[in-house]
């Protein structure tokens, strides 16, 4: 059965135009020794755009198009807010010299980020602070969380669409068709591009 953390990341990843490579681990065991197993997700941008400026550790959803390619690891994690506390030394498995080079084997001379999805950050300032520096220093190069990923993909689905290829996309296109999902009906100047043509059911 698939993860269902990592296909809402890949909903995500795919409404960003990013060309995704689920990375099949068949009940592979992460912890140890790390590897290409590590690795839940690669992913190619297909829009990509060249930062003016270097980009934050955490990102928002607009900054995705400045990510060249990508390495994921999900962490839902979902009881909570990431903090040191859950920062362990698997965490760094996906970004261990055997995963880089599995990553440089699929992408070539390309270049990627390391991401990192996480349930929600910590809300005091100065330990998610304390979060970011030892994230960096173990090499993970972004991340992002899952209500950032909810708030765009709520905003990416269109009530009148039919997403029959995605069950997730239905079901937040059924949650906003009835009012269920109130205050983040933001509207992105590219979200018309992403949408179903296909007519509602």
């Amino acid at each position: 059965m698939t993860d269902t953390n990592t296909r809402i990341v890949r909903e995500f990843l795919e409404a960003q135009e990013f060309s995704v490579l689920t990375n099949r681990k068949f009940q592979l065991q992460k912890a140890e020794p790390p590897g290409w197993y590590s690795i839940d997700i690669l992913a190619k941008n297909l829009r990509y755009v060249e930062p003016e400026e270097p980009l934050p550790l955490k990102l928002h959803a607009e900054q995705m198009r400045f990510l060249p390619n990508v390495i994921v690891e999900v962490k839902g994690w979902h009881r909570h807010r990431f903090s040191p506390s859950l920062i362990s030394p698997d965490l760094f498995h996906f970004v261990s010299p055997e995963a880089l080079e599995y990553a440089h084997h699929v992408f070539g001379d390309a270049p990627y980020k390391s991401l990192l999805i996480i349930s929600e950050a910590a809300a005091n300032e100065e330990l998610w602070l304390k979060t970011e520096e030892t994230l960096r220093a173990g090499g993970i190069n972004h991340v992002i969380d899952f209500p950032t990923i909810f708030s765009f993909l709520i905003s990416y689905v269109e009530v009148n669409a039919n997403y029959v290829e995605s069950e997730t996309l239905q079901l937040l296109r059924l949650l906003k068709r009835y009012d269920l999902v109130k205050g983040l009906q933001l509207e992105l100047p590219f979200k018309a591009r992403f949408s179903n043509p296909d007519c509602e059911e």
